[in-house]
C-alpha cells in the first residue's frame, strides 16, 4: 500500500539554555498484514454442513459436501465444499454466498482454493464457469462495484488445489473487465458486502468445483495521526495517540535534509493511549528532526 505521510511544523522551542528547533513527521505506513481476521462464518466447512452460507438454485444435489475420504481431499481440514450445476434448469447461475454489513470507504482482501477433478472438470469446450466474486451493494441490493477472481474455465488446471485471489475489477453493470485491483474498496452508498462462490451452468453441461478456505479480511488503516513536542528538564518528549493492533516507533534524523532516519527506542503497540518518547540525547543538540511510523 502507497504510505501517508501526515505533516506538523512544530514552532521552536524554547527552555533554560536550549534553544531547539524541532520538526515533527508523523508516517503512516499500512500493509496487507494488517488484515488478519477472517470475517466469514465457516470459511473452511468445518462444520460439516454449509452453515453461515446462502445457497441459491439449491436443488439438493449440486451442493455437497467432501471430505478427507473422498477422492479430493480438502485443501487443509475435514471437509470442503462441492458445486455443480442446477439440471433444473438449461442455464443457471448457482450461489453459496454470505453478506456482511460495509460501508464507505472500506478496504478489504478476498481469496479462496479451487479444484477441478479431471474427469469432472470443464475441459474439452465445456463452457460452464465459476469464480469467486465479491460485489458492494446499496441498502436496496444493487450492485455498485464488482471484483472477481480468475475464472474457471476450460483451460483452469485440473487435480490440485489453486489459490483464487480476487484481484479483477468489473464493470457492476455489463460485467467487463475494468483491469486489475491491489484492495477491494466500498463505494459511496455502500451498505453490504457480498462474498459469492458462483458457478454458471450453460446448456445444463456438466463438471464441478471444489472450495475451501474461503476467506476475506478487512484491512484496518490508522485514522490520521497527530502529535506534539514539549520539553520536560530540556529533553524532547515526542507524544502521540495510538490504535489498537498498529505498532508505533519514533525514528530521528540531526539533519532535516538528511535522508536516513535511526529509531529512537523500540517499537511500542497501541493500545488506544497516548504514548510518550522522550529523547534523552536531545537536549545536546541544535536540531533534530522525528517521526513516528505506524504499521
Amino acid at each position: 500500500m502507497i504510505p501517508q505521510y501526515f505533516t506538523m511544523i512544530v514552532p521552536r522551542l524554547r527552555a533554560s539554555a536550549l534553544n531547539f528547533f524541532s520538526v515533527l513527521v508523523i508516517f503512516a505506513s499500512v500493509s496487507t498484514i494488517q488484515a488478519q481476521t477472517n470475517l466469514l462464518t465457516n470459511p473452511g466447512a468445518e462444520t460439516g454442513n454449509y452453515n453461515g452460507w446462502s445457497l441459491f438454485h439449491n436443488a439438493g444435489y449440486n451442493f455437497v459436501l467432501a471430505n478427507t475420504a473422498s477422492v479430493v481431499h480438502p485443501h487443509t481440514g475435514s471437509f470442503s465444499f462441492n458445486i455443480s450445476g442446477d439440471f433444473d434448469f438449461t442455464t443457471a447461475s448457482n450461489n453459496c454466498f454470505q453478506s456482511l454489513s460495509c460501508s464507505n470507504g472500506q478496504k478489504f482482501n478476498a481469496e479462496a482454493w479451487a479444484y477441478q477433478l479431471s474427469s469432472d472438470s470443464f475441459s474439452g469446450g465445456n463452457p460452464n464457469t465459476a469464480y469467486l466474486e465479491v460485489s458492494f451493494r446499496d441498502t436496496g441490493s444493487n450492485v455498485l462495484s464488482r471484483y472477481r477472481s480468475r475464472i474457471i474455465n476450460s483451460s483452469f488446471p485440473s487435480n490440485g488445489w489453486i489459490n483464487l485471489p480476487v484481484t479483477n475489477q468489473y464493470n457492476p453493470s455489463n460485467e467487463t473487465l475494468l483491469g486489475t485491483v491491489t484492495n477491494l474498496v466500498a463505494p459511496s452508498n455502500s451498505a453490504t458486502l457480498r462474498y459469492d462462490l458462483v458457478f454458471v451452468m450453460v446448456n445444463q453441461n456438466s463438471g464441478s468445483v471444489y472450495w475451501d478456505d474461503m476467506k476475506l479480511t478487512k484491512i484496518a488503516v490508522p485514522t490520521s495521526p497527530s502529535a506534539s513536542i514539549s520539553l520536560s528538564n530540556s529533553l524532547p518528549i515526542i507524544s502521540f495517540p495510538t490504535q489498537a493492533t498498529f505498532s508505533y516507533t519514533v525514528q530521528f534524523k540531526n539533519d532535516v535534509l538528511g535522508t536516513t532516519w535511526s529509531n529512537l527506542a523500540t517499537s511500542i503497540t497501541g493500545d488506544g493511549t497516548v504514548k510518550k518518547v522522550t529523547d534523552t540525547n536531545g537536549s545536546a543538540l541544535s536540531e533534530r528532526v522525528y517521526r513516528v511510523q505506524v504499521q
